[in-house]
């Protein structure tokens, strides 16, 4: 990386109050055997001793820069935040209770720059626990051979892939996410962010294992903390109970906005706009109901 071109690769790492791993988080990015990136840290507004972690970690490596919001403005703000700052090619999101397997960005970087088709790339995940222990691993029938038609792949993710979260954590193109809406404050806007990247291309599956996601009680994907804590998560200035609730449809109708402006022709994306509408329609009929 020189001064002059910039980085290869953006790392972005949103965190807030996340002390207990954010370091081991840091750690498996400085790791990482490909060494052309920067690493962004926004802090949102934190309250334990993140600050002083990530500090401590910029102060010892030149290629992280660590920025600080005053108030908690939500995990969507600070996710788009560290994407806005970011100057590499290719950009990657790190969530502070993960882990990065040493080789993610050289075996990413390899996989995008040999496929212009693809406009993002990952490797297999596997779920840890507190102590970093995996626990969980995908089942092989999880594994996604993608199909090259937009419109069979669009089908795919929707129908066959149980975490679609996951792909927000591949290495992608910047030109392909600076497309989309990015993350937006509702729940369930990964997945209508996953779903607009792949009407633009495809997505390459790299054969190792090289993120490993962490389970516990204190993450965003720990069941059973409701919606109210869902939305909090995502926009905490949202409170009423109406908006939370209109908030959480917001999914299904994205999913047709998506689907519209993409490139791709008026056949497919009428295609799309039927199975989408099939699949809408028992939650549209159950809210009526209601």
């Amino acid at each position: 990386m020189s001064a002059e071109t910039g980085p290869r690769v953006s790392v972005g790492l949103p965190v807030y109050n996340g002390e207990r791993f954010v370091g081991q988080a840091v750690e498996s990015v400085l790791a990482q055997t490909f060494a052309e990136f920067e690493l962004i840290i926004s802090d949102n507004g934190s309250r334990d001793a993140t600050e002083e972690i990530c500090r401590s970690y910029a102060a010892q490596d030149p290629r992280i820069r660590y920025v600080r919001s005053k108030t908690n403005r939500g995990a969507a703000w600070n996710f788009d935040r560290v994407f806005e700052l970011a100057a590499g090619e290719y950009f990657k999101w790190v969530a502070a209770d993960d882990v990065c397997g040493p080789e993610f960005l050289a075996r990413c970087v390899e996989a995008l720059d040999s496929n212009p088709r693809a406009v993002l790339a990952y490797g297999r995940a596997k779920a840890i626990d507190l102590r970093g222990q995996i626990f969980l691993e995908e089942e092989p029938d999880w594994r996604m051979d993608w199909r090259p038609a937009p419109v069979d792949r669009f089908r795919q993710l929707i129908d066959r892939s149980p975490w679609q979260v996951l792909f927000v954590f591949a290495l992608t193109r910047s030109a392909a996410l600076r497309s989309t809406g990015l993350i937006r404050g509702y729940s369930g806007s990964d997945c209508n962010l996953v779903a607009e990247l792949i009407l633009q291309g495809e997505f390459h599956e790299v054969p190792a294992d090289l993120h490993f996601f962490r389970i516990h009680r204190g993450s965003s994907t720990w069941p059973g903390g409701g919606i109210a804590k869902t939305q909090q998560f995502y926009d905490p200035s949202v409170r009423s109970r109406l908006a939370i609730m209109l908030s959480r449809r917001r999914r299904y109708f994205q999913y047709f906005v998506s689907i519209i402006r993409s490139r791709l022709s008026a056949f497919e994306k009428a295609q799309l706009l039927a199975y989408n509408a099939g699949r809408a329609a028992p939650w549209f009929t159950k809210a009526l109901t209601r």
